[in-house]
Order: structure tokens, then C-alpha cells, then sequence
């Protein structure tokens, strides 16, 4: 009997260690439903070689709700939402290339085996555990029955919300499977859609735009937290007031709207794939059905209207299959930008590089108008180090950022302390920003469009509680009539709605903000064949 109350306890102990994570700052359990029904249950199995199986597999079915329950924390805390394994087992590999980065190599090993070693150690003890229980007597026998039946009172309080008492581990497994079970519904559906739409769309072209270059530049992690926050926002609006009056003295105008990102955090291609498909992606199974479905895209609509249409990825070092699948005529990424500088942390390579090579090795190469899509990296996480704007003349290829590349503390010391992430996150925001301004001051041609637009809102590590996902959009160009070709559509059409001139967002009294996926068709109303 004493070996049945320490497994109890023990038991007790790993089940509500699982739903501790979720109910901390709230009810925390003390009683895990799950103890007393598998102690109980395994009482009463039938002595046996055969109830290693069973007690062998509760161990990994344990360890798996138990990392479920762990990164559904880290998902959290990076990306603002719950986990959905069914989702978000791919971005396993995107964590490992994550970890490659900013910790080496040899740091991800060594977390990896101890990750491994943990999670084998855990299931065997757990197996242990359970296999060695089995009632001796009668008396065990009716503690065992006493046991299950105090287990399924526990799991329906536990599903209630009533007392200290948590069935975390079920509760877990459950809503996963319900959750993977929805969401392969929702793709099926998504599909079914876009195979109706696919099989009577054609990429249209957009006649306002023809003959001129368009960029469309995405800024790493820049929301409208960056704008209304408190701590960031006096920095932030001050600078947007001296971009304003920097490319005022260049005759260039600019409007600003906002658009609502499928996603904060992370998983940056979601935005641009809602952004250039008008399909809203918030998730990797709905974004790879787009792909399969041959749905024109912006990518398409520019080919249709005359433009070469170019990818310029500086945080791809290795090959991008999707970019076929989206048809650009181009792809450019960190092993073919001819970089010559240092990598720092994540980031392959400064904006300021990127968007130099944007102009020397792109722009002057070509003929005939560009449509780009261009990924700027520098305000990625983790944010360091933030390095001084140089002269553009002096950019080449790169070799002069090297005597910036250790300026700045490392990410593991930055994250000791989170004051001093946001402090990283706003630099890196207002780095990033001013290289816009000053790439569309020196390079851009007259009667060429910029859009600079956030991918989305930065992970809640350094954002408030009260995040929309809104993303500034700036609208650049030194040609007037190609912005006022916006004014038209002001009462037509969302997206148009909330923009306002010059860099100031409008958020006092500003009409809610449409979702990327519109942003598609605005183009389409304004530099198209609408009337």
C-alpha cells in the first residue's frame, strides 16, 4: 500500500505539474485527475509481463502532453496565440535553423540531446512506474476501484472548473486532436474554394502601374504597437515627423494606412502570402494550399502588366521552392546578393545592404519596370545588434559592416533583462525605418511606388496585452497623381478609408482596419480598370 500512495504522489505531481503552466496568475490545481484514474486503473490490471505495453505508452503519451503544455507557452510568448501541433510540427525545423543562428552549433546540440535524454528518462520512469503496480490483495483491489471511480469524479470537476483539480493531460491531448480535426476540415474547405476560383481566374493586370517600378518592402516585426505604445511612441512618431520632412525636401509625398497581419510574432510568410494572394493565411496548412492552388497572386498581376517580378529574401540561405510556385522571374537571397560582411545573430545582412543591392544589383541590371517583394531583417528577433547607418556610397559590398558586427551585447544577455529587449526592439524599428527613408530619398525613381508595410506586430515580449495585429502601411511616391488616384476610393473602399497623408497612421478616430488579404483588390480598384 505504500507503494501505491508514492506513486500516487508522484503521479499527482507530473499530471498537475502539466496544467500548472496554463493556470499560473490564475487557479492553481493541486489534484490531477489522471493520478488517481490510471493508479486506480493500474491496480486493477491483471498481473503480467504485458503491462509494460500499456504502462510503457501512458509514459509517451505523457511526455507528449507535457510538451504540448511547454511549447504552448513559448508559442505564446513568441507568436500570440495557443499551439495547434497539427500547424506547428513543421516549424520544429524553422526553430532548429533559429537556434543554428543565434546559438551555434554546438549549443543546439547539446540542447537537443538534453531534450532527448529528458524526454526518454521522463517516459521510462513514468512506465516504471505504473508497470510495477498491481494489487497484492483484496484491499488493494477495492483501493484501486475506490481509486477510478474518485478519477472520473475528479475529470468531471476538472472539466467543470470546479475545485482544485486539473485533467490537463486529457484536456490536452483532446483539444489537440479536436483542434487538427478542425483544421483539416477548414483546408478541405479552403481548397474546395479556391479550385472553384482558380478555374475561372486569370492574372489581371493593373494599367495605373504599368511601365512603373513597385516595391514592396515588408519591415521585420513593425506594428502599430511601435506607434501607440507609450514607451515606443515618442520615438517612433518623432521620427516618422523627420522622415516627412527629409523626403518633403525631395518632393516625394507619402500616405499611411493600416492593415490587419493573420498572424504576430512570427511566421512572416503568412502576411506576405495574404498580402499578395488577397487570401487571409493565418495558418502554414491554408498558405500551402493557396500555393497548390494556382491562384494569381500580385506576383502574377505585375507579370500580366509588363513588370519583371523579383524576390529579394536576404534571410534565405537555402533554396525557396514556393517562389516558383508564386512565379516570380527572380529570387535573390543571402548566397546570391553578394554579400561580403559579417551575419549578425539572425540576420544574414543589414537593411541598409539589402536595399543598396536592391538598387545596384537589381534596379540598374534590369530592364523595363520591376515589381519586387523585398524582406528587410535587421528589426528581426533577436533585435542586436542595432548598427549605425553608413554612407551609401560606401556600402559596396559589405565589408565595412565587419567593424560593427561585435558592438552590441549578445541575445543571451539581452534577454536577461526585458527592458533592455525593448530597448533593442525600438532601435532596431527606427534603424530599419530610416534606411527606408533614405533608400526612397537616394534611389527611387520618380514615378516609381514604395510600399513599406509591417509584417506583422512583434511577439508579446515586447507588446502589450491589447494587441489588434495592426500594421502600418506607407504609401511613397514622388508622382502626386499616383497617390491621389487613392482619393477616389476613400469612401469605397476599406483599405483606402483609414489612410491619411503623410507617415502619421491616423489611429484617433480612424475606421477599423480591413485585413491584408484586402489589400490585393484596393490595388485593383485603384490602379486597374474599376471606374
Amino acid at each position: 500500500m505504500r507503494r501505491t500512495v508514492v506513486v500516487l504522489l508522484l503521479l499527482n505531481l507530473l499530471f498537475v505539474a502539466v496544467a500548472w503552466p496554463q493556470a499560473w496568475g490564475g487557479r492553481l490545481p493541486l489534484f490531477a485527475a489522471e493520478a488517481l484514474l490510471l493508479t486506480g486503473l493500474f491496480l486493477l490490471l491483471p498481473a503480467g509481463a504485458w503491462r509494460a505495453v500499456p504502462a510503457y505508452l501512458i509514459g509517451v503519451l505523457y511526455v507528449v502532453a507535457a510538451l504540448i503544455a511547454g511549447f504552448d507557452i513559448l508559442v505564446r510568448t513568441s507568436l500570440g496565440r495557443a499551439l495547434n501541433l497539427y500547424l506547428d510540427f513543421p516549424l520544429l525545423r524553422s526553430a532548429y535553423d533559429l537556434s543554428l543562428t543565434n546559438l551555434g552549433v554546438v549549443a543546439t546540440v547539446l540542447i537537443a540531446l538534453g531534450g532527448a535524454l529528458a524526454i526518454s528518462g521522463l517516459t521510462f520512469m513514468l512506465g516504471r512506474l505504473l508497470a510495477g503496480l498491481h494489487a497484492r490483495s483484496g484491499t488493494a483491489r477495492w483501493a484501486g476501484s475506490g481509486l477510478l471511480a474518485l478519477g472520473l469524479i475528479a475529470a468531471g470537476a476538472a472539466d467543470a472548473g470546479r475545485g482544485p483539480v486539473a485533467a490537463e493531460g486529457i484536456s490536452t491531448l483532446h483539444d489537440q486532436w479536436r483542434q487538427a480535426q478542425q483544421t483539416r476540415q477548414e483546408q478541405r474547405e479552403f481548397a474546395r474554394t479556391l479550385a472553384t476560383e482558380a478555374a475561372r481566374a486569370e492574372p489581371t493586370a493593373l494599367p495605373g502601374l504599368a511601365g512603373r517600378d513597385v516595391y514592396l518592402v515588408f519591415v521585420e516585426s513593425y506594428g502599430m504597437e511601435a506607434i501607440v505604445d507609450p514607451e515606443y511612441a515618442p520615438a517612433i512618431r518623432s521620427l516618422l515627423a523627420a522622415i516627412e520632412q527629409q523626403l518633403d525636401g525631395t518632393g516625394m509625398q507619402a500616405l499611411t494606412g493600416r492593415l490587419i497581419a493573420p498572424i504576430q510574432g512570427g511566421q512572416s510568410w503568412l502576411a506576405h502570402g495574404t498580402l499578395l494572394s488577397g487570401e487571409w493565411l493565418p495558418n502554414q496548412v491554408l498558405y500551402e494550399t493557396m500555393l497548390d492552388s494556382s491562384k494569381p497572386t500580385l506576383v502574377t498581376d505585375f507579370s500580366a502588366t509588363g513588370h519583371q517580378t523579383h524576390a529579394v529574401m536576404p534571410a534565405n540561405t537555402r533554396d525557396w521552392p514556393v517562389a516558383d510556385q508564386y512565379g516570380f522571374d527572380g529570387i535573390h537571397d543571402a548566397r546570391t546578393m553578394g554579400y561580403a560582411g559579417p551575419a549578425m545573430n539572425f540576420f544574414t545582412m543589414p537593411d541598409q545592404y539589402t536595399l543598396s543591392w536592391l538598387y545596384h544589383g537589381l534596379r540598374q541590371e534590369a530592364e523595363g519596370p520591376l515589381f519586387a517583394e523585398v524582406a528587410l531583417i535587421s528589426s528581426h528577433a533577436p533585435w542586436v545588434p542595432v548598427i549605425p547607418i553608413v554612407d551609401w556610397d560606401q556600402v559596396d559590398d559589405g565589408q565595412l559592416f565587419h567593424q560593427h558586427a561585435n558592438s552590441h551585447p549578445s541575445p543571451d544577455e539581452v534577454f536577461q533583462d526585458n527592458a533592455q529587449v525593448r530597448e533593442y526592439y525600438l532601435d532596431s524599428i527606427e534603424y530599419s525605418l530610416q534606411v527606408v527613408a533614405d533608400y526612397a530619398e537616394r534611389y527611387l525613381p520618380e514615378d516609381a511606388l514604395l510600399i513599406a508595410i509591417g509584417d506583422h506586430e512583434a511577439p508579446p515580449i515586447v507588446t502589450s496585452t491589447e494587441v489588434n495585429r495592426a500594421v502600418p502601411v506607407h504609401l511613397i511616391s514622388q508622382d502626386e497623381d499616383l497617390l491621389d488616384a487613392w482619393v477616389h476610393w476613400l469612401q469605397a473602399d476599406a483599405f483606402a478609408q483609414t489612410l491619411v497623408d503623410g507617415f502619421w497612421p491616423g489611429t484617433e478616430q480612424a475606421p477599423a482596419a480591413p485585413g491584408m488579404d484586402a489589400f490585393r483588390q484596393s490595388l485593383h480598384r485603384v490602379y486597374g480598370d474599376s471606374d
